[in-house]
């Protein structure tokens, strides 16, 4: 056998093999089983409708490791089929490509935001923005309109927001609007001003519509000091009882209690600076050292005597007042009275009646929960020309209305009650319609008018009331009627009565109603036979 011709024929065969699956035109270079020229904007054409090409397959380390390749050139492509590395810098399976100094990723399928969102995200891993120290702009029609910086501070309408939420609207456009189901429910406008309830345009700087509660905390108006400032007050305490002893014993002391001196709200402490009291009494035998004291948290003034006085002894009225006293407590303290008698082997009689003590002290403190502080006026229920400052009363009935007068209920713990008797003694106020100033709960009561200007209720019988006319209460519940004589009224009325109107304007004043003294012109007299001009010093009541 011809081993030269063999040889030679299976070289032409594996040309013809290779001639037929490519086809190489110059610098390109073509693969498919068609014999087409490959495209020559290609070096490489591979054509083929039922395989594919197949990638290199490695295991990458990380994406900044060339390794397992050595010195990759720049568009190296590699199919990584590991997971490995630690973020940034990890990889996953997929194809990457050498950038030059590191491999990077081709994004699939649910790699990237897609214009129609996303499915199958985890908000643990997957998110929009930067993984560098790199602001996160967005932009409409091109034009920058929100900006992430890179700490955190986000800014609307500006690239440099110094907020959290920074936002810097156009001149003349609102800065921003919150809504409840369409309908606006705070409004900042561009000037600064802000309405808060409705779609208006405010005209304050905050300009609420509907109602407003703090719940918790002070207001202030103006510049008041917030901080804790010297407050003054005072405690009376009465003891309206018959306080005696009359005892054998000598150096005899009694003391009781005559009430609880509280430590104001906000303070830490607060200093007892003066005391005074007043009471009557009687001791049988001034010959000897007594007192009267007035103690807190062991600390002691009062009145004393000792002995080289009236041994007959007698009835006294004792005034006493201290200042400058610095008693500093940090609680609530028990406030006593105290009495001493030095003898008592006659059995002497010593007795207290009319008690009557007052402490004064000062403390500091700041605004407290529920507190108003206001620099200048406040104004209150402006939009009336007419108003009053009322209280809320409770009373024994419900069969009242605006205008009637109501008086103090004798006997009663705080019961008032419609006013029924002429000249009522005990006249509170009248039941206001429209008070500008209310003070107390409205659980009590209605508002009753204690001074300014309301309407009150005239009685069917009485004549028109002219302006300046004195009322007082009439036997008709609640009504008023003309002052005719001196005694309890009302006020006087502002205004005259209008015909076939029940009810008149008047300025409330609970009083006493007199005559207005007249003094009559000087007399001339004769006295001794001498004609004399003398002073009428005296009064007409007329």
């Amino acid at each position: 056998m011809n081993y030269s011709y063999l040889f030679v024929l299976k070289r032409l065969l594996l040309f013809l093999f290779v001639f037929l699956q490519s086809t190489i035109y110059g610098q390109n270079v073509g693969i498919n089983t068609t014999g087409s020229a490959p495209d020559p904007s290609a070096m490489l054409d591979i054509e083929e409708s039922s395989k594919g090409l197949l990638i290199p397959r490695v295991a990458l380390s990380a994406s900044n490791s060339a390794a397992p390749i050595t010195a990759p050139a720049t568009s190296l492509l590699v199919f990584n089929t590991a997971t490995a590395g630690s973020a940034p810098n990890n990889v996953t399976p997929g194809y990457y490509y050498w950038n030059g100094s590191s491999w990077s990723r081709f994004n699939l399928a649910g790699d990237s935001w897609d214009l129609l969102g996303n499915e199958g995200t985890s908000s643990a891993t997957n998110f929009l923005g930067t993984t560098d120290a790199v602001d996160l702009v967005l932009r409409t029609n091109n034009i920058e309109q929100v900006r992430i910086l890179s700490a955190g501070n986000v800014g609307i309408g500006t690239p440099a927001p110094d907020s959290k939420l920074h936002v810097d609207a156009p001149t003349g456009e609102d800065v921003f609007r919150l809504q409840t189901n369409g309908s606006t429910k705070l409004i900042m406008e561009s000037d600064g001003q802000i309405a808060i309830g409705a779609s208006f345009s405010p005209d304050d700087q905050v300009d609420i519509q509907g109602n407003v509660q703090i719940d918790q905390g002070y207001l202030r108006v103006g510049a008041p000091a917030a901080s804790a400032i010297t407050k003054r007050g005072s405690k009376v305490f009465l003891d309206g009882s018959d306080v005696t002893t009359l005892t054998t014993v000598d150096n005899y002391t009694f003391t009781w209690n005559m009430g609880t001196l509280d430590l104001p709200a906000g303070a830490s402490s607060f200093t007892v600076k003066a005391i005074s009291f007043n009471c009557t009494g009687y001791d049988d035998d001034y010959d000897e050292d007594s007192h009267v004291y007035v103690k807190i948290g062991g600390n002691t003034a009062g009145w004393a005597t000792n002995s080289g006085l009236s041994f007959s002894g007698g009835s006294f009225d004792w005034n006493f007042a201290v200042e400058d006293l610095s008693w500093n407590f940090t609680g609530n303290q028990t406030v006593e009275f105290q009495i001493y008698d030095e003898w008592g082997w006659i059995e002497d009689h010593f007795e207290l009646t009319n008690i009557e003590a007052t402490v004064y002290y000062e403390y500091t403190s700041a605004l407290q929960e529920g507190e108003i502080s206001a620099e200048g006026r406040i104004y209150a229920n402006s939009m009336y020309e007419v108003g009053d400052l009322a209280e809320h009363f409770a009373l024994n009935t419900e069969a009242y209305e605006p205008g009637m007068i109501i008086s103090y209920q004798p006997g009663s713990e705080n019961i008032y009650q419609l006013s029924k008797s002429s000249y009522d003694p005990l006249i509170v106020g009248v039941v206001s319609e429209n008070p500008s100033v209310v003070l107390n709960s409205p659980k009590s009561g209605p508002p009753v008018a204690l001074a300014g200007r309301t309407i009150v209720k005239i009685a069917a019988d009485q004549p028109l009331i002219k302006g300046g006319d004195y009322l007082t209460t009439s036997n008709d519940p609640g009504r008023a009627q003309l002052a005719k004589k001196p005694g309890p009224v009302i006020g006087f009325a502002v205004e005259n009565q209008v015909e076939g109107q029940d009810w008149v304007e008047i300025l409330v004043q609970p009083g006493k109603f007199h005559y207005p003294i007249r003094v009559g012109p000087n007399r001339q007299v004769m006295i001794n036979g001498k004609v004399r001009t003398k002073k009428n010093s005296s009064s007409d009541n007329k």
